[in-house]
C-alpha cells in the first residue's frame, strides 16, 4: 500500500474520530448515548451532494466512541475516452452533529483518508476537503499524477493557524464538503489518458477519518 505525504492536506475517503477515555484534557467517551448524560456521542449525521446519494453512506460509531466511521458506497470519479464527464467531478457535503458535556469545545486535529486510485500517464487526481463550524476552516488539497495505480493511505495535522473550534456556547455541526475529481492534462498526447478514484481494495468502500483535540472552555 502507497502511503503520501502530505503539507496540510489530506485526502480520500473515510471519517472516524479519536475519543480516548475520560481525563484531565478531554470528557469522557460516550457511545449512543442520550442527550444530557455527559458523555461524547454522535447525535445525528446528515448528508448531501452527488458523490454521496441518500442511502449510499454507512456510519458506525464504537461503543466507547473512540472511533466514528463514514463509509461511502457511491464515490466514485473517472474520466476517459467513452465516459460521460459529468462522472469526473463529485461532491459530498457532511454535517456531523456531535455532542459533549457543557464546558468543553473541540477541534479537528487530524485526518487520514484512505482510497484506490488508478491513473494513467496524463491524467490527475484531486480532492479537496473544507472543514468548518461557523464561516470558513481549513482546506485540506492533496493531488495524484499519473501514472498510479494503488491503494493509498493519506494522513494530515490540521494546524499552523488552521485550527477552528466548536463554540463554548452550543453545540455547532461539523461540517465537510469534499469535492473529488480527475481530469487529462489536455493535448492530443493526453486526450485518451483514464483515470479513476475509488474504494478501498481492503473492504471496497472509501473512508475519511478524523481526529479531535479537547479544551476546556474558559468561564
Amino acid at each position: 500500500m502507497a502511503t503520501l505525504p502530505l503539507s496540510q492536506t489530506a485526502i480520500l475517503l473515510a471519517v472516524a474520530w479519536g475519543l480516548s477515555a475520560a481525563s484531565a484534557d478531554r470528557p469522557g467517551p460516550g457511545g449512543k448515548v442520550k442527550p444530557g448524560a455527559g458523555q461524547v456521542f454522535i447525535n445525528k449525521i446528515t448528508y448531501e451532494g452527488n458523490g454521496c446519494p441518500l442511502g449510499s453512506v454507512a456510519d458506525l460509531i464504537a461503543s466507547d466512541s473512540e472511533a466514528f466511521t463514514l463509509l461511502f458506497d457511491s464515490f466514485v470519479v473517472e474520466v476517459g475516452p467513452g465516459i460521460d464527464g459529468r462522472r469526473a467531478k463529485k461532491q459530498c457535503r457532511i454535517q456531523v452533529d456531535l455532542r459533549y458535556p457543557p464546558g468543553w469545545t473541540y477541534t479537528v486535529a487530524d485526518a487520514d483518508f484512505r482510497g484506490y486510485a488508478r491513473i494513467e500517464a496524463g491524467a490527475v487526481g484531486e480532492q479537496r476537503s473544507n472543514l468548518w463550524f461557523k464561516g470558513k476552516g481549513p482546506v485540506l488539497d492533496t493531488n495524484f499524477a499519473g501514472p498510479y495505480d494503488d491503494d493509498y493511505l493519506v494522513s494530515n495535522k490540521v494546524g499552523g493557524g488552521q485550527e477552528r473550534w466548536a463554540s463554548c456556547n452550543e453545540p455547532d455541526p461539523l461540517t465537510i464538503n469534499t469535492v473529488i475529481l480527475v481530469k487529462t492534462k489536455g493535448g492530443k498526447l493526453h486526450e485518451k489518458a483514464r483515470a479513476m478514484m475509488t474504494t478501498d481494495s481492503v473492504d471496497g468502500r472509501l473512508k475519511h477519518r478524523y481526529r479531535l483535540k479537547w479544551r476546556k472552555c474558559r468561564p
